[in-house]
């Protein structure tokens, strides 16, 4: 019998399949053993290549049935598992059925009429790898060129993002920015972040995070990902927030295809080892003494876990109890960010268009997305009110910290007046804690005051103010800092004080608006908390410049007629 597909009796063959009832009848088994075996987790390849377990049913039909069978085998099965599966998260869209029908076609012309051998069935794969990345890279490009819609960011700057969600589910943002040229920023969402756990397992994160920044890119070391990555300019990081997890990094204008791979590699292979594991264990012994014996130390962290209910999830990670940090806790973590759930890319900065579209096409059109999952576990923040907390510390240098905040109504962001009058109040007594305790005192260094807001957690927030002293001085200075709370709210502010503390807060405002990597930030919150980031910050600047004397002076005695919350830590254990 003729074998060679040049041939008219080869296709004369494989036509007459067409009417034969039990290889009619074999393709109909086949179909229904692809639509099973899709269900088999895919392996990863490189460059967004991924085996997937159908090829199995889909080889051996192009086997036994021909090219001509196989192709209408192949159309009726991805219509079928298509409506069947609603997709797996990808729109109808018919060259995706074009593909599999081709692919069908090749291992028909390899396989029909002939001896199956070793060699014949690597190219037949090797072909319709190179085919299925070719032509969904082809597919998704076209889909996610006609899908962009376009929104101005900043009139006067002229900034746009341009927003798409591709055939597979993953939304794109592309962030073109003009002020700062040659770098791009790009970050991979994915995932419902840490919220997913409870607070007693709010280490487990934490430490697969640590662990992760001790390895390299994927499979890669620290110092292959230097040699290969860093001689670039290209930094790659991943991380865990509450909302989300993501990959993130920066490189070169022209390098916008590598980052990309860099972030999927990191996504695909994400890599530790017990070297890795034991040097973050080694670090949080060493870091032991700084963060727990150490006035300095203890308060870089100790009273905003205090003012935030001092929960696992705000405090560093612990450096006791050691033995719990194992391997397979990291390796379960990882592998739970990335199960099926959003998954969105950010790209920010000088960048081809093009390029960048193109990248995202070809690396992740086989990566599926879907609903956000996961429960959210996470305890809610709550406020200290009328509490005291005093933290002994046997430090060498005698020093003092004393921390105090007054918890203000929620605001959940979107009313920016409200906000930026918040943000001025805590400006007003930062200003007065200078002038009157360190400069006529002379008892502290630098003290301050600022807004805390986290509009994600039903807009908790609190003004917060910070002295720096010694222990014989702290019964003074928390005195003092009680009187001019006091005096403001009481005495108010004069419009001439207002608009001098306004200026260099709008010229920060002005000059931040500046900066690539404040609107890399503003996209990539958006994205992830859902919240109008860009649009509240287009209205920081306006909503500033309308609030008045009254507006400042209303909200401080608002604060003060609350019961404050303090914190303190000193070398020594004094009653004031």
């Amino acid at each position: 019998m003729e074998t060679h597909p040049l041939t008219h009796a080869y296709w004369q063959s494989a036509a007459g399949e067409l009417r034969d009832v039990r290889k009619l009848t074999f393709a109909a088994l086949c179909m229904a053993l692809c639509i099973a075996l899709s269900a088999l987790p895919s392996v990863p390849l490189w460059g967004g290549a991924r085996i997937t377990w159908g090829f199995l049913a889909r080889s051996v039909c192009a086997w036994v049935c021909g090219p001509v069978l196989g192709l209408v085998f192949a159309c009726a099965e991805d219509l079928l598992s298509f409506f069947l599966t609603g997709g797996g998260g990808y729109p109808f869209f018919p060259g995706y059925t074009l593909t599999t029908m081709l692919g069908v076609f090749l291992y028909a012309l390899f396989f029909y009429k002939s001896k199956i051998t070793v060699r014949r069935v690597f190219f037949a794969k090797l072909l319709t790898n190179i085919e299925n990345v070719t032509l969904g890279a082809l597919w998704m490009a076209i889909l996610s060129g006609k899908a962009f819609q376009t929104r101005v960011a900043a009139k006067d700057l002229n900034l746009q993002i341009e927003e798409a969600t591709l055939p597979n589910g993953i939304r794109l943002y592309l962030q073109p920015l003009t002020m700062e040229k040659g770098t791009v920023q790009a970050s991979l969402i994915f995932g419902s972040g840490t919220q997913t756990y409870e607070d007693i397992d709010a280490w487990k994160p934490k430490l697969a995070q640590s662990v992760l920044q001790q390895h390299g890119v994927g499979k890669l070391t620290q110092t292959q990902t230097a040699d290969t990555l860093g001689t670039k300019g290209i930094a790659v990081a991943e991380s865990y927030s509450p909302d989300h997890f993501s990959i993130s990094g920066t490189a070169q204008k022209g390098d916008v295809k590598t980052l990309l791979e860099a972030l999927w590699t990191q996504y695909q292979q994400p890599t530790v080892d017990a070297a890795d594991l034991t040097r973050v264990k080694e670090s949080l012994a060493q870091n032991r003494h700084l963060l727990y014996e150490t006035t300095a130390g203890a308060a870089s962290w100790m009273p905003l876990a205090w003012f935030t209910g001092d929960l696992e999830r705000v405090r560093p990670l612990s450096p006791t109890n050691l033995d719990r940090y194992t391997l397979p806790a990291v390796r379960e973590v990882i592998a739970a960010s990335r199960t099926v759930s959003p998954i969105a890319i950010v790209i920010s900065g000088d960048f081809d268009k093009k390029a960048a579209v193109d990248a995202v096409a070809q690396l992740f059109n086989a990566e599926k997305t879907g609903t956000e999952s996961g429960v959210k576990r996470e305890s809610p923040l709550s406020f200290p009110s009328g509490r005291e907390n005093r933290v002994v510390i046997a430090d060498t240098a005698p020093k003092a910290f004393l921390n105090e905040a007054w918890r203000l109504p929620n605001t959940d962001g979107a009313d920016r007046k409200t906000v930026m009058t918040y943000r001025m109040a805590a400006s007003v007594l930062s200003d007065k804690l200078r002038e009157v305790i360190r400069e006529k005192l002379g008892a502290a260094y630098s003290p301050w005051s600022f807004y805390y807001q986290s509009p994600r957690n039903d807009g908790f927030g609190f003004i917060w103010a910070s002295v720096q002293t010694s222990p014989d001085q702290l019964a003074l200075v928390r005195k003092t800092l009680g009187q001019v709370m006091g005096d403001l709210a009481s005495k108010g502010i004069t419009e001439d004080e207002l608009e001098k503390l306004k200026k260099p807060m709008i010229t920060a405002l002005q000059t931040q608006r500046k900066l690539n990597v404040r609107w890399e930030a503003l996209l990539r919150l958006e994205v992830t908390e859902k919240q109008p980031w860009i649009k509240w910050n287009e209205e920081d600047i306006p909503a500033l410049q309308a609030v008045t004397a009254d507006d400042v002076t209303s909200a401080l005695r608002l604060a003060f007629k609350s019961q404050p919350a303090i914190h303190i830590i000193t070398t020594e254990d004094k009653a004031e």
